[in-house]
C-alpha cells in the first residue's frame, strides 16, 4: 500500500540548520527546522544541503517556498520531506529595529521550559520547541575523535563517487558543545546538560582554526557562552529522532536579539 500522505507547498521561515552527518540511507543529511507562514513548527529532513544548487541554498531567516510530504518513516508530528528540485528562496528578514520581524515570528512558539517541553513531548509527541534559560551556566566542550566511525566512512566515500557536485568530503569536527543551564520554572529542579548541534558553531570552528589556532575553542566560548550571556538568549531545541519517546531533547539553534 502507498503513503496516504500527499505533496503540498509549504511557505518557511528557516531559523534551524545542523551540522551534516553520515547516513547509511541519505549518503550526507542535514536536519533544518522552521516556522511556517501558519506560524507551525516543521522539521525538513534529510536535506543534502550541499548537493543543492547554490540558487537553491538558503540562509537561516530566509522565508523559502518548497513542496514537502509528510515523513512516514517519522511519527514526529513536524518531520516532513521536502522535494529539494521545488526549493524556491523568497526574502532574508533581517535584524533592523532589534529584531522585530524575527521576533514577531518566533517568540509567539516560546515554552516556558525544557520541563514543560518534556510533558509536551509525552503527552502531545511535540518533538520542537522554543526555550528561554533563566542562566546558561556552561558551554561544555569535550573532544572527540577526529574521524568518522569506519560505517561512516563509507556512507560518505559512496556519495562522492556517485555524485555529481563536486565537493569536499564533509569533516569531522574533533570537538563536540553542549550547553549547561537552568530553566526559569518552578518545575526546574536540575541542570540541563544538552548536545548543541547547530551547524553554525562547527563552521566558526572550520573558519576560526588557522587563524586562532591553539585560541580558537577560547574564541568558541568567547562568542557562544561569553557573547550570548549579553543578549537576550533563547535556544531551539529538538528530540534525537530514535530517542524520541524518551523525550530526549538537544540543542539545535540559538536565537540572541540584544537585551531590550
Amino acid at each position: 500500500m502507498g503513503s496516504t500522505y500527499k505533496w503540498e507547498t509549504k511557505r518557511i521561515l528557516i531559523t534551524v540548520k545542523a551540522y551534516p552527518q553520515p547516513s547509511r540511507r541519505y549518503g550526507e543529511a542535514v536536519c533544518v527546522a522552521g516556522i511556517t507562514d501558519e506560524g507551525k513548527w516543521i522539521r525538513l529532513y534529510p536535506v543534502q544541503f550541499r548537493d543543492l544548487p547554490q540558487e537553491k541554498q538558503f540562509r537561516k531567516y530566509e522565508w523559502i517556498e518548497a513542496k514537502v510530504i509528510k515523513s512516514s518513516d517519522d511519527t514526529r508530528p513536524e518531520s516532513y520531506h521536502v522535494d529539494p528540485d521545488s526549493i524556491r528562496k523568497l526574502h532574508f528578514v533581517d535584524t533592523k529595529d532589534n529584531w522585530a520581524e524575527r521576533k514577531k515570528i518566533v517568540l509567539p512558539l516560546l515554552n516556558k521550559s525544557l520541563e514543560e517541553l518534556i510533558e509536551k513531548c509525552k503527552n502531545e509527541n511535540i518533538s520542537l520547541g522554543l526555550i528561554k534559560p533563566k542562566e546558561v551556566l556552561d558551554l561544555i566542550i569535550q573532544e572527540e575523535p577526529e574521524n568518522w566511525r569506519p560505517e561512516k566512512e563509507i556512507y560518505l566515500r559512496q556519495i562522492s563517487l556517485f555524485s555529481s557536485v563536486q565537493k569536499q568530503v564533509l569533516e569531522k569536527i574533533p570537538w563536540s558543545f553542549a550547553y549547561k543551564f537552568i530553566c526559569d520554572d518552578k518545575k526546574c529542579n536540575r541542570e540541563h546538560i544538552l548536545s548543541y548541534v547547530d551547524w553554525e558553531i562547527y563552521q566558526s570552528y572550520r573558519s576560526w582554526r588557522k587563524k586562532y589556532n591553539d585560541k580558537v575553542l577560547n574564541k568558541i566560548k568567547n562568542k557562544y557562552f561569553d557573547y550570548f550571556k549579553n543578549r537576550d538568549l533563547y535556544f531551539y531545541v529538538g528530540t534525537v529522532h530514535k530517542f524520541h519517546r524518551f523525550a530526549t531533547f538537544v540543542v539545535i539553534g540559538t536565537f540572541y536579539p540584544p537585551k531590550s
